[in-house]
């Protein structure tokens, strides 16, 4: 009796041990890194990631290939009640093999009993379009044009909310899978397909890049690696991906995959075309995880395509700086900013613009006026002026000098 009872504790303290899996520095002092994969990861860009990992760890990358289903199996079968027993709790056949699982996962809340999650890439259910067709500048562009869907998933929910918003409907066009669905857009009989963003990242990829990103229907989310529960290895994941998406590294990983860098995917997903209302606290922003900011599209501010401009950066930065994501809407002009529900801009009045209940934040370039400030906190960013450039020959000296010059 006694030694059942010692033998029931001494399991109970090993426990715990036994569900962290092996530390960082087990790791590195075995110069290995066990890596579960399954085959398509190992097509993918999960593999380059899992290979700069091990070089970032200064290990070697030893593969253990595995089965989806692996990833949940407790002693070679799925346990029929996995996502609906909350007491049940078992670290899966494929993390006693392997450090850490590179594939690509949602998190949800039933599989953090089974996993610590390690968040990498940013994420979102992604409309496609033909590449040569005009980003759409709003949800009414997408009126009576046809758009395929795999059915009984969150992407017809998506699609139905945008199509609740619109006076004329997009045409929706279901489909049983997700083959068929490319099918309709290589094919030419849909203006565009939704596909989740790694899906449809590979899809562009093997298809010789002919479509591209339009928008984001969903919220923006970021998938995750797998690994034993309450493991450390998890912030060191999470540290190298902020490490190579600072660096560059992320971005060359990227290109040579998707003909496309991290930043300016990422800057895809960030454009939301889905205008929610907004009146929310620094509290509010925190505990959403987003900060939504406006930004128009000129020079010094935001461009869609080229160099990022300073204001778009410095959205990026405070974002970062609060630790959440930005998500971002483009203001079509200037005015926008100013206008009342009647679309008039009344100078001598106070009021909120309409176009602020839509975002937490402009990033733009105002000039701090009376009538401005009447409507609206003005934030002041960097001290400025207007100046008078000239030829070097000029001599000027006073505003009176300006008289004798156009």
């Amino acid at each position: 009796m006694f030694l059942k009872r010692f033998t029931l504790l001494l399991l109970a303290c090993l426990l715990p041990l036994l569900l962290h899996g092996r530390s960082l520095d087990e790791i590195r002092r075995s110069g290995k890194i066990y890596v579960a994969c399954t085959s398509a990861d190992l097509k993918n860009i999960n593999y380059d990631l899992a290979l700069e990992f091990a070089r970032y760890l200064n290990v070697e990358l030893i593969e253990v290939k595995i089965e989806w289903e692996d990833v949940f199996k407790k002693n070679g079968s799925i346990p029929p009640d996995m996502e609906t027993n909350p007491d049940l709790i078992y670290t899966p056949d494929a993390l006693k093999e392997s450090d850490i699982i590179c594939s690509t996962f949602t998190i949800l809340e039933w599989r953090k009993k089974l996993f610590g999650f390690a968040e990498t890439l940013q994420s979102a259910e992604l409309l496609m379009i033909n590449k040569n067709e005009e980003l759409p500048r709003g949800l009414a562009d997408l009126s009576n044009k046809r758009v395929a869907y795999l059915g009984a998933t969150t992407f017809e929910q998506h699609l139905k909310e945008i199509n609740s918003t619109l006076a004329e409907k997009i045409e929706l066009v279901r489909t049983r899978t997700t083959a068929e669905t490319k099918q309709l857009l290589e094919e030419g009989r849909v203006y565009g397909i939704v596909l989740d963003a790694d899906e449809a990242l590979n899809f562009n990829a093997i298809s010789g890049r002919k479509y591209k990103i339009a928008f984001p229907i969903s919220e923006t989310s970021r998938s995750a690696w797998a690994v034993a529960k309450n493991n450390p290895l998890i912030k060191e994941v999470e540290n190298f991906f902020e490490t190579i998406a600072s660096n560059g590294v992320l971005d060359e990983i990227f290109y040579k995959r998707f003909g496309i860098t991290y930043h300016s995917y990422v800057d895809r997903l960030s454009k939301n075309l889905k205008l929610d209302r907004y009146q929310r606290d620094l509290d509010e922003i925190l505990a959403s995880r987003k900060l939504v900011v406006a930004l128009r599209d000129r020079d010094f501010v935001y461009h869609e395509n080229g160099q990022k401009q300073f204001m778009h950066a410095l959205a990026e930065e405070f974002a970062d700086y609060l630790g959440v994501s930005l998500e971002f809407i483009v203001t079509p002009t200037f005015t926008k900013y100013w206008e009342d529900r009647e679309g008039n801009v009344i100078r001598d009045s106070s009021y909120t613009p309409e176009w602020f209940n839509y975002f937490d934040l402009a990033c733009e370039t105002i000039a701090d006026l009376d009538w401005r400030s009447r409507k609206v906190n003005l934030v002041p960013v960097y001290t400025s002026a207007y100046m008078v450039v000239a030829r070097k020959d000029v001599d000027i000296k006073t505003l009176e000098d300006l008289n004798k010059y156009r």
